[in-house]
């Protein structure tokens, strides 16, 4: 897989979720600060606990929101803004980020941090929309599975 276009792990994320976020959801956007990231994590672990997801994988989730926005703002634009979704379903968590970045590349699939993400996750997929004015828009998606009942 080419590092300019698409790093994933497992399987994709539906697609009819992105850009949709439930009525239970949350959307944050803010500025792409490493300050800021902690702020995400702990949001993500709200809605990870509502979900009843076990205490170790809601540390493992919102360890691997914190890795994948890490990676999001260390490739942002200057000034640009980190945006969020987070919510629950039947199946898990789902999160998504977006940024709009300085270079077309994801993040290298071999690399620490996202070999951590990836293994705190049930699926962690990464891409880069085609240029725009401002950047390249580089997304994460990422999924906790729900324990089994």
């Amino acid at each position: 897989m080419s590092h300019s276009s698409r790093a994933t792990s497992g399987t994709p994320l539906a697609r009819t979720a992105r850009n949709v976020v439930p009525p239970d959801g949350i959307e944050i956007r803010l500025r792409a600060t490493p300050a800021h990231v902690r702020l995400i994590r702990r949001v993500t672990a709200v809605v990870a606990r509502r979900a009843d997801l076990g205490v170790d994988d809601v540390a493992d989730l919102a360890l691997a929101v914190d890795g994948a926005c890490s990676l999001l703002v260390e490739r942002a634009v200057e000034g640009a803004d980190l945006l969020c979704r987070c919510w629950a379903d039947v199946r898990g968590v789902h999160f998504s980020a977006e940024v709009s970045a300085r270079t077309s590349r994801v993040p290298d699939p071999r690399s620490f941090g996202w070999r951590l993400v990836r293994a705190m996750t049930t699926t962690a997929t990464s891409w880069v929309e085609p240029v725009r004015a401002a950047g390249h828009p580089l997304h994460v998606e990422l999924w906790r599975r729900t324990a089994a009942p």
